[in-house]
């Protein structure tokens, strides 16, 4: 089994029937709910739900982990849970700092009437070889089924504008995971927030910067099938209303990117014939 490298993947993505049969795909969706955090898996009718997109930290909530606060919302009258019953109810050994992202992600996805939220960490049991395979197979239908993505950038102030040199928005690490392409290009709606959620932007707003941040072909020594696949990128990105001038990222930065991060999530997956 051949894992994707990062052009296979843009050119995988360009093409809508290749994108249309791809997300089609039958799965298993658990959803976390943005009151009471517990988790509840869905096998058809899924409902509306947003979606987070971040970089791994240290004590990441896992699906173990969110099991472990189920019965706190019988406790709270029905309100949405705070980072603060989280800390009252777990004992200190159990408490994990993860746990404020999961707080501040569902907070942000409730005051846009979400009920739901898609969070790998806590959404995916990886405990189970065949689930965690099957959710990195179905990666990308997640963010293109998503009615919003949320792009959390832990080591990002938003005091200063992206825009500004003195910002450190290009040198996220977010941008320098392999995985983090789809999640870039498959949602319909983006928007990025800072370490302290405070919004920064939308796919679209920041279009130029973003281009920058992953930087490509400005015209040097670029082979003609590789040209191709940029190509069909473009397409896609102008499709999605998103980033037209991502265009301007050079390959060799591409190819230099974290793939070992991108082949472990894609091992598993195979191009389509």
């Amino acid at each position: 089994m051949t894992p994707f490298t990062k052009d296979q993947q843009i050119f995988f993505f360009s093409f809508p029937s290749i994108r249309i049969q791809y997300n089609s795909l039958n799965t298993l969706t658990r959803l976390l709910n943005t009151k009471t955090l517990r988790v509840q898996e869905f096998f058809t009718e899924i409902p509306r739900y947003a979606i987070l997109s971040h970089t791994w930290e240290d004590e990441e909530v896992t699906f173990q982990d969110i099991q472990s606060v189920a019965a706190l919302a019988d406790t709270c009258s029905g309100r949405q849970l705070t980072f603060d019953d989280i800390r009252a109810f777990l004992p200190p050994a159990q408490l994990k700092k993860g746990y404020t992202k999961v707080v501040q992600a569902c907070v942000r996805a409730r005051s846009y009437a979400f009920d739901w939220i898609w969070i790998d960490s806590c959404c995916i049991n990886k405990e189970s070889s065949a689930e965690l395979s099957e959710a990195i197979n179905s990666m990308y239908q997640y963010y293109a089924n998503a009615v919003v993505c949320y792009v959390y950038l832990f080591d990002v102030s938003g005091k200063l504008h992206p825009k500004d040199l003195a910002s450190d928005f290009k040198k996220s690490r977010w941008f320098t995971r392999g995985w983090t392409l789809q999640e870039l290009l498959a949602p319909e709606f983006i928007s990025f927030f800072d370490k302290d959620w405070t919004k920064i932007g939308t796919r679209w707003s920041l279009r130029d910067i973003i281009s920058v941040a992953y930087a490509v072909p400005n015209g040097p020594k670029i082979k003609s099938d590789t040209l191709v696949i940029f190509q069909c990128f473009s397409t896609l990105l102008q499709d999605f209303h998103a980033l037209p001038t991502l265009l301007s990222v050079t390959c060799d930065k591409w190819i230099c990117r974290d793939l070992s991060e991108t082949t472990e999530l894609f091992q598993s997956v195979e191009l389509l014939a």
